[in-house]
């Protein structure tokens, strides 16, 4: 009814609605304690580190495509990229749910253990079972592209490579974990 104003409204109303709803069970006095932050900033700091990294290299490259080939160079080649973003998430995935287990066994038994665990359980099965599926997602680009977007038939050749450096890219997060 009010538009962009009367969302941001009803965002604000919400939130004070939730605030007022958890303050019997919920501290909400700010506070600062040293040794939380130390310990966010040792964990979270390699991965936000890693993290820049990535996005650097994700948009960096379309700059160069950019200047290079200009408009319709880039659209395919965004298009394509969009296809590594497909093979990269399953990686994104597998990070999240296995990110806590890693630090809490290193903190248990240890850094070396952790790491020889990870690379056991998530690192080897993701590095076997993904060629295969990306052989066959290979495969039917082509045709998914042509029927779906034929003006874009001229990107599956880059998306097919694209596959193949979102799954190398999701290996190397999956792998900075223990790292």
């Amino acid at each position: 009814v009010w538009g962009l104003g009367g969302a941001f409204i009803g965002l604000t109303i919400a939130n004070l609605l939730g605030i007022a709803a958890a303050a019997p069970w919920v501290d909400l006095r700010p506070s600062f304690e040293l040794q939380p932050v130390r310990r966010m900033l040792r964990v979270g700091f390699p991965v936000v580190l890693t993290m820049a990294a990535g996005i650097m290299l994700a948009t960096g490259d379309r700059w160069v495509v950019a200047l290079w080939g200009g408009p319709t160079m880039l659209g395919y080649y965004a298009f394509a990229g969009s296809v590594t973003t497909a093979a990269a998430a399953l990686a994104m995935v597998v990070r999240t749910v296995v990110f806590p287990q890693v630090y809490g066994e290193a903190s248990s038994s240890g850094a070396a253990v952790a790491l020889q665990s990870h690379l056991e359980r998530a690192l080897l099965p993701f590095a076997r079972l993904l060629p295969p599926l990306l052989g066959a997602l290979s495969l039917v680009l082509g045709p998914l592209v042509a029927a779906a977007a034929p003006s874009y038939l001229p990107a599956v050749s880059p998306g097919r490579i694209f596959l193949l450096a979102g799954v190398a890219m999701g290996l190397v997060n999956l792998a900075s974990i223990g790292a």
